[in-house]
Parts: C-alpha cells; sequence; structure tokens
C-alpha cells in the first residue's frame, strides 16, 4: 500500500485496516538494514513500513508517494523509487520470478480413501508459538494427495495438555526467545515417556527461537543426548520415502558445508530421537512461498523431510509402548 499524494488521512486508514486484518502484529518502520533495502541496488529510497510474523513481511506500506515517479518514468531519478520497487520484487520472489498468471503454490484437494490417519497436535507455549497457520493445512493437503494418509492437526493446545494417547506427534515452532515452565517441562516428560514425539523448527531459521529449545529441552531431558541426526538414519533412508538429497532457500544455500544434506538435529532418549529440531525453517517451507532471506529449506525439501519424520515419529513412538492406543503406522513403502 502507498499513500499517493501524500495523503495523512490514507495512512490512517490503512493503520485500521491492517489492525484488523493482523491483530497481533504491528505495523512498524522497517530497519534500514531490512532486505528491501539492500538486496540488490543499495541506493533506494528509504521510510517503508512493514507487518511482520516474525518470519516474513505480510504487508508493506509506503507513507510517502511512490507512485508518481513509477507513473513518470523517473528511473535516473535519485530518489532511487524504481531501485526500491525492484527490491521489493527481488525480496518477495526469492530473486526469482513471479509465478505465472493463474497458477498457485496452494494444492487443491483430492478425493482419496486414506491408508493411515495419523493425529499431531500443534503445541502452544509463551511465543510466537503459530506465526504460519496455513503451513500445517497445506502439508496435510500434500499428504493426502500424494501418499493418500489423512493428517488431523489440532487447535493449538497448551504444553501441559499435551497426550500422547491421543496425538502421539507434536508440532512446535516459532521465532522468538522462550523459557517453559516447571509445569511444562514436566508435561513435556510425561508426555515423551508416554511414547509421544516432538518435532520442532525454527520458523524462518531464527537464532533465538533455536537457542531457546535447545536450552530448555535440555531440560526437559537432561539425560537425552543431543546432537546431529547421522545420514544413515531412518529418516532419510526409509524404503520407498529415501531422501539422497536436499536444496537450501536462497540467502541460506551458500553458507551451508553440504547444500545437499540435511542437517535435523535430535535428542535421543532410551533408543529413539524423542524430540527432533530442526534449527532450519521447516515451516514456511511447509506454506510454499518463495521469500528471500529465510534460513531453511526449500518448499519441496521442507514437504520431504517433514513427511518422513512424521514417518518416523509415528513407528518410533508406537515401538516406545503405545501398542495399545494407536493403530500401527503404514510402513513407508506403502505412501510412496
Amino acid at each position: 500500500s502507498e499513500a499517493a499524494c501524500n495523503q495523512a488521512g490514507f495512512n490512517q486508514a490503512m493503520r485500521k485496516v491492517y489492525a484488523k486484518m493482523f491483530p497481533k502484529y504491528e505495523l512498524a518502520k522497517l530497519p534500514l538494514d531490512h532486505p528491501v533495502y539492500n538486496i540488490q541496488f543499495k541506493k533506494c529510497r528509504r521510510g517503508l513500513s512493514g507487518i511482520s510474523n516474525g518470519v516474513r513481511l505480510l504487508a508493506i506500506h509506503s507513507p510517502a508517494q511512490i507512485s508518481l515517479a513509477l507513473q513518470m518514468n523517473e528511473y535516473r531519478s535519485k530518489t532511487g523509487i524504481f531501485n526500491l520497487a525492484a527490491n521489493v520484487y527481488f525480496y518477495v520472489t526469492d530473486k526469482g520470478s513471479l509465478r505465472k498468471r493463474g497458477v498457485s503454490h496452494w494444492p487443491e484437494a483430492s478425493t482419496f480413501t486414506p491408508s493411515e490417519t495419523l493425529k499431531v497436535a500443534i503445541v502452544k507455549y509463551n511465543g510466537n508459538y503459530n506465526p504460519e497457520p496455513l503451513a500445517w493445512r497445506r502439508f496435510s493437503l500434500l499428504m493426502g494427495n500424494r501418499h493418500r494418509v489423512k493428517v488431523e492437526v489440532s487447535e493449538p493446545t497448551a504444553v501441559t495438555d499435551l497426550d500422547a494417547a491421543d496425538r502421539p506427534v507434536a508440532a512446535m515452532t516459532g521465532t522468538t526467545s522462550f523459557t517453559f515452565s516447571r509445569p511444562e517441562c514436566e508435561a513435556l516428560r510425561k508426555y515423551i515417556e508416554g511414547g509421544g514425539t516432538l518435532i520442532v523448527d525454527s520458523a524462518g531459521g531464527g537464532k533465538s527461537f533455536t537457542a531457546s529449545v535447545e536450552k530448555q529441552f535440555a531440560r526437559v531431558l537432561p539425560e537425552g543426548r543431543y546432537g546431529l541426526i547421522p545420514d544413515n538414519h531412518a529418516i532419510y533412508t526409509q524404503s520407498g520415502l529415501a531422501i539422497k538429497k536436499v536444496s537450501y532457500r536462497r540467502s541460506l544455500r551458500a553458507s551451508v558445508a553440504d547444500p545437499r544434506r540435511a542437517r535435523l538435529r535430535g535428542f535421543s532418549y532410551k533408543g529413539r530421537y524423542a524430540i527432533i529440531i530442526s534449527r532450519d525453517d521447516l515451516t514456511a517451507g511447509l506454506v510454499g512461498y518463495p521469500c528471500w532471506g529465510l534460513n531453511g529449506y526449500t518448499p519441496a525439501s521442507a514437504f520431504a523431510l517433514m513427511r518422513n519424520v512424521l514417518a518416523y515419529a509415528v513407528n518410533a513412538g508406537r515401538s516406545a509402548g503405545r501398542k495399545d492406543t494407536v493403530r500401527p503406522a503404514p510402513a513407508a513403502s506403502d505412501w510412496e
């Protein structure tokens, strides 16, 4: 949005509109080091505001006029408005291209007879626990379309209400630092001892959330061994679902030692990975959109990794003592 002719009334109106659209987030001035100011061109117009969910910008607003310079084709102007427009384009496309008209990254649901139903709980805690509400909805559609597996995802569930018998897998994501209370730590340990498995990722790949995750789950499982999950682990080598290589987003790819190798980590407990952690973004990848600055996997790799982690989690949890309460998970080959 942009205030043509520098209209103050339009700025005020858009603030009200955005407050209704995104009540959890605030329209704020973008920092000078934001990618929209430097992703391609360094000399460009500043002064934009934006709304972020902690992963990406949901809206960009210019309180000052920019459209006149575009209309007048002032590409040589020292105001740098053309450079700014180009930077915004590169930001929202991950330095790629816009989709063709009529093409969507959102899958249409197909009719299928489920070969299996898997239940997943979304973890609610004192933090930005659900920045991308459509991530698991899109993942569920793809699982049904491609593998005839029905994934039932709960409404956000408080840590203390997690029940491994009802939801054997719990998914947790976030963008900021947090701390578990003692009752939450006790509830998480009870969930794990009951055969539950936690899948955790840093939405957008932010470091503050990852640091909190590793610190807080060390409190939950102080005896658990934490480290990189080896390449030959069942998560990557399941029959019919083997992941031979992955791909990362553009902004992260150059800094990864081996850009074909996944970097999942985990806390091992009684012979299984009870907590599986991705420092690199999976959540935004599950939604499927391009965007510059996301430290994580491409949408295709994010789906494949989450699918395999889910298959492993259900089978490993079943082996941990929930045979009488959970239907057997399908063999990975059945999902091929």
